[in-house]
């Protein structure tokens, strides 16, 4: 996710997405036909196809008379588009959608402003990635989202355009309400008109209730922890997948009490789940300056034959495989038993994906080998040297600690 949204901040988009759109409006429009083509040949050179297209879809075929003219047409909209998923389709299909266009000349909103306002609402925290380009006027024009409508009060920091070339600026919304999009110039543009192509661009930053393999963008700018709620639909285990390897995961029960500890996401942390059960995944971002990441669950089922007590251990025949859950919050162990018809050697075979470790302990009398399963491995081969003696061996299967969860395989020759 962050090279793909470098890759956006260097055109005029974010992460992306489906999206709604809201508009604002302004009734003064100029002439901005010339500026723009200008400015395409050399300008815009390094900005990809889709860029140029939503650019050009604001400043082209828009020639009129004169300034008076243009302002006598229907009022321009800026579209903020809602991003839900981040998906390379999206990103294709969608750029163009949320191009918009602002125009503003000598009209002093207040002080040493003089520019254009307009209210814009957010129904939660989030991130807006302005993208923008001055193509007409000659005053440099400050963009961006503020607290009240003269732009006094900036919410971040906001887009400074002193020349043609397009910018972008990831603007945190600290919470659900109304703010203003502005822009202005600090100098007096007096009689002229000046106009910007935009782009803006919303990733919701709140919680919400996650399914199975469906990608969601979340933004995010400063740090901040978020609940996404999740049903298990079977018995079976729940691996978390985000594009910011870093930000950490934990599952919780449907009180948001903790099941486990936080786990990185770059170790694609695994718990246990059951049936019917609900469960929040609790996830910690520090600071990020792309404004967004995604995160998604892939949930798995598994129909379990392993025996719940040593007395009602599970037979484990040569060269067969069983699959089974360690479940989140439970302290239940899997038993299996294995039979060596003769003296001989053997491997024990475990694969598997945890959140933090997995314990596997084998019984011969009253002898005891005890090893680990971390999260970081994809296998263990437990071999064993020498002969070991005609008989029933024991296997015990078990979370490595209190916060331990997830599935596993196993299989002995």
């Amino acid at each position: 996710m962050k090279k793909k949204i470098n890759v956006l901040l260097s055109t005029i988009l974010v992460s992306a997405l489906v999206f709604s759109t809201a508009s604002v409006s302004n009734a003064e429009e100029p002439a901005v036909k010339e500026t723009v083509q200008k400015a395409s040949n050399d300008e815009l050179a390094a900005v990809d196809d889709a860029a140029i297209e939503a650019v050009q879809s604001v400043t082209e075929d828009k020639s009129v008379e004169n300034v008076e003219a243009k302002k006598a047409l229907p009022a321009s909209s800026i579209k903020i588009a809602t991003a839900t998923s981040g998906t390379d389709s999206e990103i294709k299909s969608l750029a163009s959608k949320s191009a918009g266009e602002i125009y503003f000349d000598g009209t002093s909103v207040k002080g040493n402003r003089w520019g254009w306002s307009r209210t814009v609402s957010f129904s939660k925290k989030g991130t807006l990635v302005l993208a923008a380009q001055r193509v007409y006027g000659n005053k440099s024009v400050s963009f961006g989202i503020y607290k009240d409508a003269n732009m006094t009060q900036r919410v971040d920091l906001d887009l400074y355009l002193s020349d043609s070339s397009i910018k972008t600026r990831v603007i945190k919304i600290p919470k659900a309400g109304k703010y203003y999009m502005g822009a202005y110039a600090a100098a007096n543009p007096e009689a002229d008109v000046h106009a910007i192509a935009t782009s803006a661009l919303f990733v919701s930053g709140g919680d919400r209730t996650i399914t199975n393999n469906k990608q969601i963008a979340v933004g995010q700018k400063d740090k901040q922890i978020n609940y996404f709620k999740f049903k298990a639909t079977a018995t079976g285990y729940v691996t978390c997948y985000a594009s910011d390897k870093y930000i950490k995961v934990a599952l919780c029960n449907s009180s948001k009490k903790a099941l486990s500890g936080y786990t990185n996401a770059g170790y694609n942390p695994t718990y246990g789940v059951v049936k019917g059960k609900w469960y929040y995944f609790k996830v910690y971002s520090r600071y990020n300056s792309e404004g967004s990441y995604t995160f998604k669950v892939k949930h798995g089922k598994i129909a379990e034959k392993s025996g719940r007590t040593k007395a009602k251990a599970s037979t484990l025949g040569r060269n067969s495989t069983r699959k089974a859950t360690i479940t989140a919050g439970s302290g239940q162990a899997d038993w299996y038993k294995l039979k060596l018809t003769s003296k001989r050697t053997f491997k024990l075979y475990f694969n598997g994906r945890t959140n933090d470790r997995l314990k596997i302990e084998i019984y011969q009398g009253k002898k005891k080998y005890t090893r680990t399963f971390y999260n970081t491995h994809k296998s263990l081969t437990l071999s064993f040297s020498g002969s070991w003696p005609k008989g029933t061996y024991y296997i015990k299967v078990s979370r490595g600690n209190s916060k331990s969860s997830g599935w596993y395989s196993l299989k002995w020759k």
